[in-house]
């Protein structure tokens, strides 16, 4: 994206794990397992402070 600094690799490593445990809530924390079959970054939703949600 033209003008937009990308995120440091720290922050995304940060929103790759915490998306990593939701992921794996959903598939084995679950009563029954949920899958979502369209995950990718611009689904994934993020608060103020770079969590995912």
């Amino acid at each position: 994206r033209k003008g937009k600094t990308p995120l440091p690799w720290k922050l995304r490593f940060k929103i790759a794990v915490g998306v990593a445990e939701a992921l794996n809530y959903l598939h084995n924390g679950c009563s029954r397992p949920v899958i979502h079959r369209d995950v990718k970054s611009s689904n994934i939703l993020l608060s103020d402070d770079f969590e995912p949600q």
